[in-house]
């Protein structure tokens, strides 16, 4: 969900708009109550706003961290807390541009239902922080005049979040 840059040329706001997403998540038992966790997530998306004409990206997170089993937990509901750190890739889908990556990190609430021993239903809501400079340019490449960067952007961090259901798989 959602997201934006601030466009430091125009002052007007660049959103990423609402997309449905892909993610999987590998988690490896730490012990009973903990995981190890690799994530990946991919949005295909549109930036858009003010006098911006809209371009299709592609949002990606990779992160490697963790998820704790609350206390209260029973064995047919596992409420979660998790996080992890890695990288964003923002890829735009336009010849002119290329892609960007910076340093990311996530938070995340979740409930497990087990379904078999390694195999589990997953619901989770997870918040996104990706990590830019406070003036820095995004889908940036050369042409006939020189240097193009579509956006110019002012701001120190991008948020996005994402609702997920599906399957977890332990080993």
């Amino acid at each position: 969900m959602g997201g934006n840059f601030n466009d430091a040329t125009t002052g007007q706001a660049v959103d990423l708009r609402d997309h449905e997403s892909f993610a999987i998540a590998i988690d490896a038992r730490a012990d009973w109550n903990s995981n190890y966790e690799l994530l990946y997530s991919r949005q295909a998306t549109t930036l858009s706003g003010g006098n911006f004409v809209p371009t299709g990206t592609t949002v990606e997170y990779l992160h490697l961290g963790g998820t704790v089993t609350f206390d209260n937990a029973t064995p047919q509901f596992q409420p979660y807390f998790g996080g992890g750190l890695g990288v964003t890739r923002f890829t735009p889908d336009t010849p002119v541009g290329t892609s960007d990556t910076r340093f990311s990190m996530s938070l995340s609430l979740g409930l497990r239902v087990p379904v078999s021993r390694y195999v589990q239903f997953r619901m989770e809501g997870r918040g996104y922080v990706s990590f830019v400079d406070t003036n820095t340019d995004f889908f940036c490449g050369s042409g006939a005049n020189g240097a193009i960067c579509q956006i110019h952007a002012h701001g120190s961090t991008i948020f996005q979040f994402e609702l997920l259901a599906g399957g977890a798989v332990l080993f």
